[in-house]
């Protein structure tokens, strides 16, 4: 089954004017009971009027028809062409064959012309049929023959030819037409033959060709397939899958269908700008990494060993070179309880970094090796001191003095390997280790590292 649209409208945005959209009722496949032809239609119209949001104008097929007979010389110019096809039909039974043709085909001029495919379908078909079995005789132009073919089912479905009524010639090449017609639509390039005379009748921007065929035996799809007169080809494809062939599934499906179409004329009031794709050029870099440290040197008593602190570091960069940069980081860190109690609260460290990087690339592997200047602060800190004190009673009656603390100043020595993930992502795992020397013989000293993370460039 095909269900032809029109769709008026101009090249503006939907919010400045309306298109007008004329639904007209044709078929494909046949065998379908001809409800199912009027169920899309009605379905296609209703939501038209319904839900459009004042991008579509309804024409409907009713005025459209009308539109047509209303013509000042359509009643003479229908009466010229019926004389023509019947007297084509009269002179093909009496096996004038040359005679018939002539006149079948004047009369499907005018009614070509007139429109009349839309208003009387069978009438046409059969006028069609007529010259079909005429040329079978009177030409040996094959592709003639199926092209008026492929226009008698486009125009009607219903027509059927059966082996016994018809000659066989004739059977074959309306088979090879319907095959050919069904071959193209589900390759999707449906036939113009219906849509460009519609498009010849109105002054339509859009027309839309609905049509329902077999994907299996057992299943079927609906397409909605745009049809640019202006460009005078099919842009666009909608297509639902169908549980069943009911009523009730054809006018859900038409609906949606159309409320896809309505919803692709609906422009925005504003395009959305969308963020270049960065192609890891810029000589500009940010890092983050996760973190793990321990201080080797860390005021205390004798049973204070090494303990860790969990944290990020993150990192700006400037390349001058693909060997050599200068680089920013800063480090929060977190500690972790010893495992001795001697550090009787979580507390927080911050580390900063200046300096350089310089390394060399193997594939997508870059191998580094960089020198800072490090600054780092420690809040003061609860150390139990002595031991014995803890020990015996449980709580802390001295702590080491606060002057333990407070900031340093120190040299930083950071290794590191990555990988390109792509062109400006690229895993980091790395490791550091500083001293400090100021203030000279500083209580806090020593701390390693691991990181692992990942790196943006720009």
């Amino acid at each position: 089954m095909v269900l032809v649209i029109v769709c008026f409208a101009c090249k503006v945005s939907a919010q400045e004017k309306e298109d007008s959209i004329l639904i007209l009722p044709a078929s494909f496949k046949s065998g379908y009971v001809d409800e199912f032809q009027h169920v899309i239609l009605d379905s296609a119209q209703d939501y038209v009027q319904s839900n459009s949001r004042d991008i579509l104008k309804l024409n409907s097929f009713e005025n459209f028809q009308n539109n047509l007979q209303d013509k000042d010389t359509y009643s003479e110019r229908i009466e010229l062409a019926r004389g023509f096809i019947t007297l084509g039909i009269d002179l093909f039974q009496k096996m004038d064959i040359s005679g018939a043709s002539k006149n079948l085909t004047k009369g499907l001029r005018h009614f070509e012309e007139l429109g009349h495919g839309f208003i009387a379908p069978t009438e046409v078909s059969t006028a069609l049929l007529y010259l079909a079995l005429a040329r079978l005789d009177d030409t040996i132009d094959v592709g003639q023959i199926l092209n008026i073919f492929k226009e008698m089912i486009l125009i009607d479905s219903k027509v059927d030819l059966k082996e016994g009524l018809y000659p066989a010639n004739a059977v074959s090449y309306f088979r090879s037409a319907k095959t050919d017609l069904k071959k193209s639509l589900v390759n999707g390039a449906p036939e113009t033959i219906i849509v460009g005379r519609a498009n010849e009748l109105g002054n339509s921007t859009y027309i839309a060709h609905f049509s329902v065929i077999e994907t299996n035996t057992t299943s079927h799809s609906i397409l909605l397939d745009i049809f640019d007169t202006q460009q005078s080809r099919f842009e666009r494809r909608f297509e639902i899958e169908l549980p069943s062939l009911t009523r009730d599934s054809l006018t859900e499906a038409a609906s949606r269908l159309m409320s896809q179409f309505v919803s692709c004329l609906e422009e925005p009031s504003e395009i959305p700008q969308i963020p270049k794709k960065s192609e890891g050029k810029s000589p500009w870099t940010v890092d983050l990494s996760f973190t793990y440290v321990t201080f080797l040197t860390f005021p205390g008593p004798a049973d204070l060993e090494p303990f860790g602190h969990a944290g990020a570091i993150a990192g700006l960069g400037y390349n001058f070179t693909e060997e050599f940069a200068l680089q920013v980081a800063v480090e929060i860190l977190t500690s972790i309880r010893d495992r001795n109690g001697v550090i009787t609260k979580n507390f927080q460290t911050v580390r900063t970094f200046a300096g350089s990087d310089i390394g060399f690339s193997l594939g997508d592997f870059k191998f580094s090796i960089g020198t800072f200047i490090e600054a780092a602060f420690f809040p003061a800190v609860s150390v139990c001191n002595p031991v014995d004190i803890r020990q015996r009673s449980g709580v802390c009656l001295d702590v080491v003095p606060e002057d333990q603390f407070g900031a340093f100043l120190g040299a930083n020595l950071r290794p590191r390997v990555s990988y390109n993930i792509t062109d400006s992502v690229a895993l980091i795992a790395g490791a550091n280790s500083s001293f400090y020397v100021l203030p000279t013989n500083a209580p806090i000293n020593f701390p390693v590292s691991g990181e692992f993370g990942l790196k943006y460039r720009f």
